[in-house]
């Protein structure tokens, strides 16, 4: 009997075993499926996440991370994954010139937020002495002032007491010197003092009656109270500003020359300069407006003159002025044939 019961028991293990082997070789052959076709178990979506380790984890059975399709899966994705920065250094560390580079970097910042406080402390100061002293903004005042009476106030073409035209309509060589002469030295040069306008003759009449009204029987000049020259003073400007050491006016001579002149390259220049009959002048010269810079230095200066209106009366001003506009065209024929 107990032979016969052991070969049953033993039958039975075989039995079990045989069975559990099938089942563990269907269940293989089940998930391959799942994962290779619709991806479902029991009609449910296989499903995973990462675990606190970083293990996959299945909601639908836990035990299916343990089989090989499921391994080889999760390695296949391992080795697609693009890897961090901090698993980089991690795993391979950082190299010591790149640790040392972002430690010199972050040194370099600090002093640098160190040093705001004093900057700032340099700005403030620079900014309360250049009020204070310069007075930046009375000098612009005055520069502006003075621009604009010198655009507005500087005519000539006078029909009467009105001049229509200023330093802009100044289009010709004969045009700026009698800007010069007419507008701009007696704006700047007042020898007498300046009346209202003469009256018209249709109120000259019943207004004027027996007063002998006559701009030029009235005083030149007038002496204030506190004043120890009569005004108009010599070298005053605007009542308030003061002319020092003159007027200087500056000539140049433009280079000429049959070289600098822009003729098509299909025609002979010999013939194009022969039609035109001059040389040309550089087109540079004179094409912007000159800044304060360029008042300091010239190049091949001809003359240079001073105009001292409390040296000079109005008519020799008017004189030397009248020279220059001579002088200047004269200078331009020296070297011609």
């Amino acid at each position: 009997m107990p032979g016969i019961r052991g070969a049953i028991a033993t039958i039975k293990l075989g039995s079990r075993a045989s069975e559990a082997a099938s089942h563990r070789k269907s269940r293989r052959h089940t998930v391959s499926d799942q994962i290779g076709g619709d991806a479902t178990t029991g009609g449910k979506p296989l499903k995973a996440k990462p675990g606190f380790s970083g293990a996959l984890e299945f909601e639908n059975d836990p035990e299916l991370k343990d089989f090989p399709v499921v391994q080889k899966a999760v390695e296949r994705l391992r080795r697609q994954k693009k890897d961090t920065f901090d698993e980089i250094v991690k795993t391979a560390g950082v190299p010591q010139d790149v640790y040392l580079e972002y430690v010199k970097t972050e040194i370099e910042q600090e002093a640098s937020c160190l040093e705001l406080p004093l900057t700032i402390v340099v700005l403030l100061s620079f900014s309360v002495l250049i009020l204070n002293l310069l007075h930046q903004e009375q000098v612009y005042a005055l520069e502006e002032a003075y621009e604009f009476d010198i655009y507005e106030n500087a005519n000539f073409a006078f029909s009467g007491n009105f001049g229509h035209k200023g330093i802009h309509d100044a289009n010709s060589i004969a045009d700026f010197w009698s800007w010069a002469r007419l507008g701009f030295l007696p704006l700047m040069v007042q020898p007498t003092w300046v009346y209202s306008e003469a009256m018209p003759d249709a109120l000259g009449g019943p207004i004027t009656a027996g007063t002998n009204y006559s701009v030029s029987s009235l005083p030149q000049k007038w002496l204030f109270k506190g004043y120890e020259k009569p005004a108009p003073v010599a070298n005053d400007y605007m009542r308030y500003g003061k002319i020092i050491g003159g007027l200087r006016f500056r000539q140049k001579v433009v280079p000429a020359s049959i070289d600098l002149c822009s003729f098509p390259s299909s025609l002979e220049i010999s013939m194009l300069s022969n039609w035109l009959g001059k040389p040309c002048t550089p087109s540079d010269v004179g094409l912007l407006t000159p800044e304060l810079q360029d008042a300091e230095d010239f190049e091949n200066l001809e003359r240079v003159q001073y105009l001292f209106p409390d040296l000079d009366d109005m008519d020799e001003l008017k004189r030397i002025l009248i020279d220059m506009e001579d002088g200047c065209t004269r200078a331009a024929t020296i070297d011609a044939d």
